[in-house]
C-alpha cells in the first residue's frame, strides 16, 4: 500500500468515509469490521489479516464488533486516504 493512516476503534464504534474513495483500501488489522458502501446491496465482515477494496463514490460506514486497528489507504501513488475528494 502507498500510504495508509491506522485508527483504533473501540467495540461498537462507528467510523465512516465518503466522497470518491473508489480505490481506497480498508484493512483489518486487528479486530473485526462490518462495513456498508452506498449503493452496495452487500454488506461485508472483515477480519484480521482481510482487506477491502471500495468500488464506488459515495459514503462508506466502518463498524467495529470487537476492539479492532483499521488501515485506511490506496495502491494508488500519490493519493492520501481517508482525505477522499467529493
Amino acid at each position: 500500500m502507498q500510504s495508509e493512516n491506522i485508527f483504533h476503534l473501540r467495540d461498537g464504534e462507528l467510523f465512516s468515509i465518503k466522497g470518491n474513495c473508489a480505490g481506497t483500501v480498508i484493512c483489518c488489522r486487528a479486530g473485526v469490521l462490518w462495513l456498508t458502501q452506498q449503493g452496495d446491496p452487500a454488506d461485508h465482515l472483515i477480519r484480521a489479516g482481510e482487506d477491502f477494496a471500495v468500488s464506488r463514490r459515495g459514503l462508506v460506514l466502518i463498524s467495529a464488533l470487537a476492539e479492532s486497528e483499521v488501515g485506511i489507504g490506496t495502491d494508488q501513488p500519490g493519493v492520501i486516504s481517508p482525505a477522499c475528494s467529493s
